[in-house]
């Protein structure tokens, strides 16, 4: 099975998860997965894969563009093929996958075989100072969890060696 792991980012953290992911594939697996930026992925190339983990990152209430871009315009080929979605946000566990739903394509988001967020890594010198000031108040007044939660990424990659949610 050929696996595209694709990710949309904006300081990092999806692309840290998404590497995350790869590494924790079964090596069989793992040699047959490219992890590519969406910003660098060849579009040519999209009906070589036989499955999809996408990546986006939650960021002001919004999924990634170019994310949402790609599902908008490979929606068919996306629904025909294993996939998995996972996101990268403040938004914790659960209450992120609910943001997600209401941001994503529906039919897309009820076809993943899992929809995971799997925790969240803030880069305030990779921010512009709008987005700094945004986030120190975020930290200050709703004190969120920050990091990526390895366990879950594990489980996540699991889901997708089996084919299916981890249970």
């Amino acid at each position: 099975m050929k696996l595209l792991i694709v990710y949309g980012t904006k300081a990092g953290a999806t692309a840290h998860c998404a590497e995350k992911i790869r590494q924790q594939l079964p090596d069989g697996l793992r040699e047959n997965a490219d992890l590519t930026d969406i910003r660098q992925l060849n579009r040519r190339k999209i009906t070589e894969y036989d499955a999809f983990v996408i990546g986006t990152p939650i960021y002001m209430g919004r999924i990634h563009g170019k994310i949402r871009r790609f599902f908008q315009r490979y929606r068919k080929r996306l629904l025909d093929k294993p996939l998995h979605l996972f996101i990268c946000s403040l938004a914790p566990g659960a209450e992120g996958v609910t943001l997600f739903r209401q941001k994503a394509d529906p039919d897309l988001f009820e076809h993943a075989a899992q929809v995971s967020q799997l925790g969240c890594e803030i880069h305030p010198d990779r921010m512009n100072a709008f987005y700094r000031f945004i986030i120190q108040k975020i930290m200050e007044t709703e004190k969120p969890e920050v990091g990526l939660r390895d366990d879950d990424i594990a489980a996540f990659a699991r889901g997708i060696a089996s084919g299916s949610s981890p249970s």
